[in-house]
C-alpha cells in the first residue's frame, strides 16, 4: 500500500537574475516519513524551503504541500504548515506577543484567531 505524500516536488526551480539558486530539484515526502535535506552553503536547502512554505515564488516547476499547489493555494499551505528558522526573525526588543502577532500577520491568520490562539 502506498503512503500519501505529503510533500511532492517536481523539477523546482529559483533562479536570481543570471543566478540559478535551486535547479530543477525533485522529491516526495511521505506522511510519517523521516526526511532530511542535506547539502553544502549555497546549495540550495534555504531558497528551496522558502518556496515550500511559500515566501518565495520559483522560477518554475512544481511542488505540492498537504496536497496543495505551491503557485496557486499558498493560503492554505501557510494555514497548515509551521516554520522555525534557524536565524532569529525579529528585534530580540519584541516581547513574545509581540513577535507572535507579526508572524499571525505574515501567515494572514485573523485577529480574532491571533488573540485566541
Amino acid at each position: 500500500m502506498a503512503r500519501e505524500q505529503v510533500v511532492r516536488v517536481d523539477e523546482l526551480s529559483r533562479h536570481f537574475g543570471d543566478k540559478v539558486a535551486v535547479d530543477r530539484v525533485s522529491f516526495d515526502i511521505a506522511r510519517s516519513e523521516v526526511f532530511g535535506f542535506l547539502g553544502p552553503n549555497g546549495a540550495g536547502k534555504t531558497t528551496t524551503i522558502k518556496m515550500l512554505t511559500t515566501l518565495l515564488p520559483p522560477t518554475s516547476g512544481r511542488a505540492t504541500v498537504l496536497g496543495h499547489d505551491l503557485k496557486t493555494e499558498g493560503r492554505k499551505i501557510r494555514a497548515q504548515i509551521g516554520v522555525v528558522q534557524q536565524q532569529d526573525s525579529f528585534d530580540q526588543g519584541l516581547n513574545v506577543e509581540t513577535s507572535m502577532d507579526i508572524y499571525g500577520l505574515i501567515w494572514n491568520v485573523p485577529k480574532a484567531e491571533r488573540r485566541r490562539r
